[in-house]
């Protein structure tokens, strides 16, 4: 069986010289173990540097025309810290090479003319130490990212703090137990989501294993001064290397966790914003009844319910017959729909269906003596049993563990004062229910003229 040639190392080595014999020579020894690149003087050095991405080590000699190697080590530094570089001299530079060491702009020198076997040592040892670094920027790099996504959390935290203390003031603000009410249920799920994310969001930040990442750092600090020997000859700096490459995996799934939880936590701090925004323009309303658009009142149900139809994977289909603008009471009219979206979604929770599916229909009632409106909520869930749809409207009755009985109650009183009805379908357990709200509308033209009154006052 045949066996191909080893990969390439990735990274360069780079060698400086103004000797030409000088390259070829350091090429000639060393190109079976590195990927070599040679540079006549600092300026062609310096341009390889700007092309290449992947030189590891820069070795220069220290007497060259124009420009000294601790010079172009020293801009290697300011320009490309993680790159190491090494001088080469011959013993009369030695106190120069030495101070270079000593002001951090060397990691090592060798004096000429430097052994091969010498040569591969320290630039395995050089080839460790680029690796390792770049290793430690990018775990400080996802430090310094957590750090920041903990600071978001905190920051949700106080945001959804002042938005509860929002929503307190709105249902004072209300003054009627009706609104605040039906602000609660509309965001009542979306709190629980919130609880979920912030749960999730604790518990990772708890069980975080940056603590670990942080003592690493600290002992390789701790040997910053001896860390090739560190490293080579410390049973606790041999074992770290691959504990930190473990642990990086370990802090960017921390990371990614956290930010799903802030992403649902915005999404849902959001939806709660639009949805007390939406109550409160309906609480202040003056006038009672005023020229709606039935379909865009059905999506604004629908909209409000989105969060709880999504976690309990429900299906909306949409059945709407084109309805002229009628006069109705907005926000009862509103509040009844959610209230039955709602109630239809969670009888779609523990259910087996394959398919969950809320079918929201508006139509006409031609059969009635006047003109009406209907609005149905249709559900293929737990149905209502027989015995029950007599006592579905009865206030305090509720066949949901968590329910209180209060909102098909107060939907169906709410029905009656607009002069119209709430009823309730179901072929039994197990087989759905349709609730349909009828409601009395005025002529097209009447509305249509209310309408177009209202827009040429607002105009004027």
């Amino acid at each position: 069986m045949s066996i191909g040639k080893p990969e390439p190392p990735k990274h360069a080595v780079l060698y400086v010289d103004d000797e030409e014999q000088a390259l070829k020579y350091f090429r000639k020894g060393l190109d079976r173990d590195f990927r070599i690149l040679t540079a006549p003087g600092a300026a062609q050095a310096i341009a390889l540097l700007e092309a290449e991405a992947d030189i590891a080590v820069v070795i220069s000699d220290q007497r060259m025309p124009g420009r000294s190697g601790v010079s172009l080590l020293t801009e290697v530094k300011a320009r490309w810290p993680a790159v190491v570089r090494i001088l080469v001299t011959a013993y009369t530079d030695i106190d120069s090479a030495v101070a270079a060491v000593n002001a951090g702009s060397v990691y090592k020198y060798l004096t000429k003319p430097a052994d091969f076997n010498l040569l591969r040592l320290t630039l395995t040892e050089s080839m460790n130490l680029y690796r390792e670094t770049i290793h430690n920027n990018v775990m400080a790099q996802t430090l310094r990212k957590l750090e920041e996504q903990c600071q978001a959390t905190a920051e949700a935290q106080t945001q959804r703090e002042q938005l509860q203390q929002r929503l307190i003031a709105a249902s004072r603000e209300a003054g009627r137990a009706e609104v605040a009410t039906g602000i609660l249920h509309n965001v009542g799920n979306v709190l629980n989501s919130m609880n979920v994310s912030a749960a999730v969001v604790t518990n990772t930040l708890h069980e975080s294993r940056i603590g670990n990442l942080c003592k690493g750092l600290a002992m390789l600090e701790e040997h910053a001064g001896d860390l090739a020997s560190f490293i080579a000859s410390d049973e606790r700096g041999q074992r770290l290397p691959g504990y930190l490459a473990k642990l990086a995996p370990v802090i960017s799934q921390e990371h990614a966790t956290i930010a799903g939880a802030m992403e649902s936590l915005s999404r849902n701090i959001e939806h709660i914003v639009h949805v007390v925004q939406h109550q409160q323009s309906d609480a202040r309303e003056v006038c009672l009844r005023q020229a709606v658009n039935t379909t865009e009142l059905a999506e604004d149900a629908i909209r409000i319910n989105q969060t709880i139809v999504e976690q309990n994977g429900v299906e909306i289909v949409r059945d709407f017959a084109d309805i002229p603008i009628l006069m109705l009471d907005r926000h009862r009219v509103l509040q009844i729909l959610v209230n039955l979206v709602s109630n239809a979604a969670r009888a779609l929770k523990g259910c087996d269906s394959a398919q969950k599916r809320i079918t929201v229909k508006i139509r006409r009632n031609s059969d009635s003596v006047q003109p009406q409106v209907c609005f149905e909520v249709s559900d293929n869930g737990a149905g209502i049993a027989p015995e029950n749809l007599t006592r579905i409207f009865t206030y305090g009755f509720t066949t949901r563990r968590e329910g209180h009985g209060f909102g098909l109650h107060s939907a169906a009183n709410a029905a009656r004062e607009m002069g119209g009805s709430l009823t309730a379908s179901s072929g039994g357990a197990g087989l759905g229910a349709t609730f349909t709200l009828g409601l009395p509308a005025a002529r097209d033209s009447d509305a249509a003229a209310l309408s177009r009154q209202a827009i040429q006052e607002v105009s004027a």
